[in-house]
């Protein structure tokens, strides 16, 4: 058995050197896995928000084509647009990445309470508003780290946002 100076004894000092190499070698293994989940919880925690943003936009434009009676296709298209692109830059989160695509804003037939009929003044409410469904898509690059597609490492995720509004339930 080897003696170090000041009374250490060799084989301790070689397990103890290999415990240290040994944590070193974990981490250097473990560290992209933390980085992986870290970036990847990041990630998901920003589609959650457009998500949320891309509904929100699609009610407050349902919201507004209802209550604003008959318009044109181009102007209902034009006003999904406005509100749900700005609910989307509202987040702070959109970026060159990603497009909103796949907008359409319609009238839709009344609840069955309302034998299937057009306004709500047909049915014996009187202000005149119409029952409307928007949709929109957002379509997101998303990257995720160590994995390539085609060189990019980008990713396209398609979000989709849908919102029927009846009125009718408010003129009640």
């Amino acid at each position: 058995m080897a003696i170090l100076p000041g009374g250490g004894d060799l084989r301790m000092a070689v397990l103890v050197r290999d415990e240290k190499s040994l944590s070193a070698l974990e981490m250097a293994l473990l560290l992209p896995l933390f980085v992986l989940i870290i970036m990847g919880g990041f990630e998901i925690w920003k589609l959650m928000m457009l998500k949320r943003a891309l509904y929100i936009g699609t009610y407050q434009a349902a919201r507004l084509l209802a209550s604003y009676g008959p318009l044109s296709e181009a102007d209902r298209y034009r006003y999904a647009e406005q509100f749900t692109m700005s609910e989307l830059q509202g987040t702070g989160l959109y970026s060159s990445q990603m497009s909103l695509e796949n907008i359409r804003a319609f009238y839709t037939d009344a609840d069955p309470r309302t034998s299937g009929v057009q306004t709500c003044a047909e049915a014996g409410l009187h202000c005149g508003w119409q029952p409307v469904r928007v949709e929109a898509e957002l379509v997101v690059l998303v990257q995720i780290p160590f994995f390539e597609r085609r060189g990019r490492g980008l990713f396209p995720l398609r979000l989709k946002g849908t919102c029927d509004h009846n009125p009718c339930r408010e003129c009640e």
